[in-house]
């Protein structure tokens, strides 16, 4: 990992929402139980963002780090993370976000172009 006071590491456990999880079975169809399953890569992207844009405001920097996933290719490294910390074997990496005061002043919002500036409508 790079340097930085927090990393936060996302995982996901086998999905288990009872209502689709019917659905799968009923459909018997893989396509469905991917689209579950990619629900969970957009839903934890939109958490991340929301996640950095609160730090933001708290004068903090962040960086998601998607390659973190990769790391687990290879089974004796991810064994040993999982047995370090802990994780049960069934959860999935699927990304992390590190968290830290920025080396450089982050952009001041108040600086923003006023809305009326930039909005433009179309009819």
């Amino acid at each position: 990992f790079d340097p930085a006071p927090v990393y936060i590491l996302v995982l996901t456990g086998p999905y288990d929402m009872p209502l689709f999880s019917q659905a799968i079975k009923i459909a018997k169809y893989e396509a469905v139980g991917r689209i579950a399953f990619d629900s969970v890569f957009t839903s934890t992207a939109m958490a991340m963002q929301n996640l950095s844009l609160a730090a933001y405001e708290l004068g903090l920097g962040s960086r998601i780090k998607d390659g973190i996933k990769f790391m687990f290719n290879f089974p004796q490294v991810k064994e040993k993370f999982y047995n370090e910390f802990n994780l049960p074997s069934d959860w999935t990496p699927l990304s992390g976000i590190q968290l830290g005061f920025p080396l450089k002043p982050l952009a001041d919002l108040k600086k923003r172009k006023p809305l009326d500036k930039i909005r433009t409508y179309v009819e």
